[in-house]
């Protein structure tokens, strides 16, 4: 984040709109213009300016969520971005109707993971409905961490509650 004089760096909305010029395309974790993604942005500047270290925040795992009614959130890839890439993937959906806490709460929605074909390395998520930013998060983590959605769905999940909806998921995959 650096500019081209070494003594300024330039971080949220003016580095997104540099970027998208100058690339033609928005770089992950740098060219959205949200607020979480500011911060992570000036953490990484004050670091690189203040503390001597050189991190590269370009490529940051950026989720986002949209406060509509039903809430909406994703991180990584979308199905469309992995058949661009021809990246092959499976993918795991858990509708909220067949989940006991949306029940509860009378909510519908849905989940989606996709991973990797025939792995659990999970490539994109989407939560819409429910709290799906709070969902999007445990899988953010994962991600961030490399846990496949084995290892995340190996926790212990409180019943009924909504991110059990990923244990489920990662049960349909240890069921192939």
């Amino acid at each position: 984040m650096q500019t081209s004089n070494e003594n300024i760096y330039a971080l949220g909305d003016c580095l997104a709109k540099a970027l998208t010029k100058r690339q033609g395309a928005t770089i992950t974790g740098c060219g959205p213009q949200f607020t979480h993604n500011s911060d992570v942005q000036a953490r990484s500047v004050y670091k690189n300016a203040f503390m001597g270290e050189k991190i590269d925040r370009t490529k940051n795992l950026l989720p986002y969520t949209t406060y509509t009614d039903p809430e909406m959130s994703h991180v990584g890839l979308f199905a469309k971005e992995c058949h661009e890439q021809k990246i092959e993937f499976d993918t795991w959906t858990k509708f909220y109707e067949r989940l006991d806490r949306a029940h509860c709460e009378g909510k519908t929605g849905m989940l989606k993971i996709l991973t990797k074909k025939g792995t659990d390395e999970i490539l994109g998520a989407t939560a819409v409905g429910g709290p799906a930013g709070e969902l999007i998060m445990t899988l953010t983590t994962g991600m961030h961490n490399g846990l496949g959605l084995s290892a995340i769905g190996a926790s212990v999940y409180p019943y009924p509650s909504w991110s059990e909806g990923i244990k489920h998921l990662a049960d349909q995959y240890n069921r192939t």
